[in-house]
């Protein structure tokens, strides 16, 4: 039986990548980014798969994405620039075989193989990371005629991929781009560029956190907890906003207090709850809190449900979708928190009316228009229960099956709000309703007269 494949090439290639890996510098890499299952893309393949521009190798080169190859270039030549007017025997070239030196470093942190050579990948990465600190550098900056931005080349922007005020349809594709997983690069081939720049790698540490808060800063937030953190560093920009999401409480942070791996919190967070309608018309109330998903609770005796406010717009289905993908495909998170909440919020959200009571509560807010559009974020049928569980999400599931579980109480509340909504709190079909009995009986009665005579005795 023979190998599907060309022997003397493969032990060629295992025999350089052997030798190149014992020359490399720190630590063992682990793969970072991820091909989205197809489970997840199939619901909705516009917020995995790159629409404007293409970032790493996944997407490289494909038809649809080459209009953006124009403003890599143009990035590559103004970063060309700015480094030959500080280091004048120093060119583009510079940082690509800078990032050579790196190259399995980077193959090591996708989790597909690159079907493509050492120089090819290198280019790709070195064009692609200019025209991420371009855009960074002057994304949500003031597009002014009379003050606009000059680097050391001495041409002025006059594209809203560079200049733009970050209002525009195009600023707003590239950041929804730059968010998914699939089209992420590794941060430290940005920090190679600006060290190359800088002629030092602390000051382009540095610089890359400046560059980093200010997106984060003005791009989309879910959350009012969303901090921005650079430490611990992390591998690239969608894992440094999932971990801005939680902070200290980020899943890949937690102690072992905060999870249990046993099969007792995997049965409670397999407990279904009711819709949040049901849950109305049971008596249960929602209150927003500004806190993190750890402080998600129910109060059996007030009968209020805790929830954390959460803010959606046109770009919330990218972000919140990628987020749950990194921690679906990563095994860095052992609490899969984002995910968790998710199926939380999938089991009281099932359609418009759900949203509805969400949105009068206050637990949602934002300009999503179409509440059937609220709802499908919600709505995954691939969120399999993860064997980590946070315990907070757990323990609430837990609460609430046992108080909705008391049906006699459920049965009497739910008749009785049903019964307040149709008449009490409308005046005018209680008058109809009493005015219509009132009707009723004097027919009756006036019945009765024809075939008895109600005369006097």
């Amino acid at each position: 039986m023979r190998l599907g494949i060309d022997e003397e090439e493969w032990l060629i290639q295992v025999k350089d990548e052997a030798l190149s890996l014992g020359e490399e510098m720190g630590d063992p890499v682990t793969p970072c980014i991820f091909c989205v299952p197809k489970t997840l893309v199939n619901e909705n393949e516009a917020a995995y798969i790159p629409e404007i521009v293409s970032l790493g190798p996944f997407h490289c080169g494909k038809p649809e994405l080459r209009g953006m190859e124009k403003y890599k270039a143009e990035a590559a030549r103004r970063v060309s620039c700015r480094i030959q007017s500080s280091f004048p025997d120093k060119n583009f070239t510079d940082v690509v075989n800078s990032i050579m030196s790196m190259e399995h470093r980077i193959r090591a942190c996708y989790d597909k193989e690159i079907h493509c050579s050492g120089e090819v990948l290198c280019w790709m990465m070195a064009r692609d990371a200019s025209f991420l600190l371009e855009f960074f550098r002057n994304y949500n900056r003031p597009f002014q005629q009379e003050d606009r931005e000059k680097d050391a080349a001495g041409s002025e922007y006059s594209h809203p991929v560079f200049c733009a005020d970050g209002d525009n349809s195009t600023v707003l594709a590239i950041i929804k781009d730059i968010m998914k997983l699939e089209n992420q690069i590794p941060l430290f081939v940005l920090e190679q560029v600006l060290a190359v720049e800088m002629d030092s790698i602390k000051l382009a540490r540095e610089q890359m956190e400046v560059i980093l808060k200010l997106l984060f800063d003005n791009i989309y937030r879910p959350f009012n907890f969303f901090i921005f953190s650079t430490s611990p560093r992390r591998s690239h920009v969608l894992e440094m906003y999932h971990y801005s999401c939680f902070g200290k409480n980020s899943p890949m942070e937690s102690s072992q207090d905060s999870w249990n791996p046993w099969p007792k919190a995997l049965d409670d967070h397999r407990l279904k709850i009711p819709s949040a309608v049901k849950l109305t018309n049971a008596g249960v109330m929602f209150k927003a809190n500004a806190g993190v998903l750890e402080e998600i609770k129910f109060d059996k005796e007030t009968c209020v449900l805790s929830l954390p406010l959460i803010i959606l717009n046109v770009e919330s289905e990218v972000f919140i979708r990628n987020l749950i993908a990194l921690e679906l495909c990563s095994p860095q998170y052992k609490i899969k928190k984002f995910t968790q909440y998710a199926q939380f919020m999938d089991d009281l959200i099932h359609n418009k009316k759900g949203v509805s009571v969400m949105r009068d509560k206050g637990v949602i807010v934002g300009n999503l228009r179409r509440y059937t559009q609220l709802a499908r974020l919600w709505n995954s049928s691939n969120l399999s229960p993860a064997l980590s569980q946070c315990v907070a999400i757990a323990e609430t599931r837990k609460n609430i099956h046992e108080y909705y579980s008391k049906k006699w109480r459920i049965h009497y509340k739910t008749l009785w709000n049903e019964f307040w909504k149709a008449y009490v709190s409308k005046p005018w079909l209680v008058m109809g309703g009493v005015g219509a009995i009132i009707v009723l009986i004097l027919t009756v009665l006036q019945v009765v007269c024809l075939f008895y005579p109600c005369t006097p005795t």
